[in-house]
């Protein structure tokens, strides 16, 4: 799945770059320590700009203490790091790798307990709640650390190679302290694909603008930015069956493997009802949470409107991520030969399985 995710990110970000930079009035330009920079005039200058430009997925540069002038608000402000030098990071690292690999293990291991069916495409929603919500969640867990680890492995070697340490900010802001469904989405969430779906959306959106009010541009922007990253999950879980199903076949016809864990392409529909349920409702949600939620936030004691929008955001996140687990279930990503680790000290310990490759 990683090399499809990195040519589905090139495919975006050049239509980004050679299409819709055409609808900019200005390029983009670097901020060093708060101070926007004039573009750059030499040939190697410029060299170095283009580079810096269509590498940096998040808006942070390879030169330390500058960003790009579209880089997030939150990307913007990230203070610089705390480490006494280079050791003391990649030691911070080095820890930070060990325990997130521990608790990917404990969250795998929970996520096998069962044999999951490929035929059943809702394997999470038919689950009593209660367990329908520790799914939802550890789905989450897991692809938050799915993100930071392999961020934790290139911050260390590229650090190793001279690379400042304020180029490597956390990928995701403290999601389990967002204040609302809005604050999730917009900066706690890891922003790998936010600036490709927002200038998508802009090039989308480009013609019909100029009629609309700004709230009904904005529903329509939060609708396109999540249609596409529907779109683009779609894409990544049918590849994903399809990759399985030539692999699980191919194994079948010399081994032993269990006809039943074997995917049919043909019974798994690319678009696919739970994940446009998923990535479909989260403009309603945002939606609901404006119109409905911050009023009656509004009008209770203060000490009570922070506790309403964030009871709001985690009912609403994990009743819809139900939907993307009964997706990544059916897709057979928690099968038994899926896993997230290949050597695992917890299924090592509890049944004897250290090896899982």
């Amino acid at each position: 799945m990683g090399l499809n995710l990195m040519g589905a990110f090139g495919i975006m970000r050049t239509i980004d770059i050679c299409f819709v930079s055409l609808l900019d009035t200005e390029p983009p330009r670097w901020i060093k320590h708060g101070k926007l920079l004039p573009l750059p005039e030499t040939v190697l200058g410029r060299a170095v700009y283009a580079f810096d430009l269509v590498s940096s997925i998040r808006g942070r540069s390879w030169f330390q203490g500058t960003v790009w002038n579209w880089a997030s608000p939150w990307m913007k402000r990230v203070p610089p790091p705390s480490y006494s030098s280079r050791l003391s990071f990649l030691l911070s690292n080095l820890k930070w790798l060990a325990a997130q690999y521990l608790i990917i293990d404990i969250l795998d291991t929970l996520n096998h307990r069962y044999t999951w069916s490929p035929s059943n495409p809702t394997p999470i929603t038919s689950l009593p709640f209660p367990e329908q919500l520790l799914c939802a969640f550890s789905l989450c867990l897991c692809t938050v650390f799915s993100i930071t680890a392999p961020c934790l492995i290139y911050s260390s070697v590229f650090t190793l190679v001279g690379c400042p340490l304020d180029a490597w900010p956390s990928m995701f802001d403290r999601p389990l302290s967002a204040s609302s469904l809005q604050d999730f989405w917009s900066n706690r969430w890891h922003e790998i694909f936010r600036r490709v779906f927002d200038r998508l959306s802009t090039g989308i959106l480009y013609i019909p603008s100029s009629a609309l009010s700004k709230d009904v541009r904005r529903v329509l922007r939060a609708t396109v930015i999540f249609a596409l990253s529907g779109a683009f999950h779609l894409g990544l879980i049918q590849h994903t069956v399809h990759s399985s199903n030539i692999r699980l076949n191919g194994s079948a016809a010399t081994s032993t493997a269990d006809p039943h864990l074997i995917l049919s392409e043909t019974k798994h529909i690319f678009l696919d009802p739970s994940t446009l349920k998923f990535f479909l409702s989260q403009p309603f949600g945002l939606f609901l949470e404006r119109a409905v939620i911050v009023p009656i936030a509004a009008n209770l004691a203060p000490r009570f409107k922070g506790l309403i929008t964030r009871v709001w955001v985690w009912v609403w996140l994990l009743y819809s991520s139900r939907w993307w687990c009964d997706a990544w279930v059916h897709a057979g990503l928690w099968n038994m030969e899926e896993t997230l680790v290949g050597w695992s000290p917890v299924r090592g310990i509890l049944k004897g399985q250290w090896w899982l490759v």
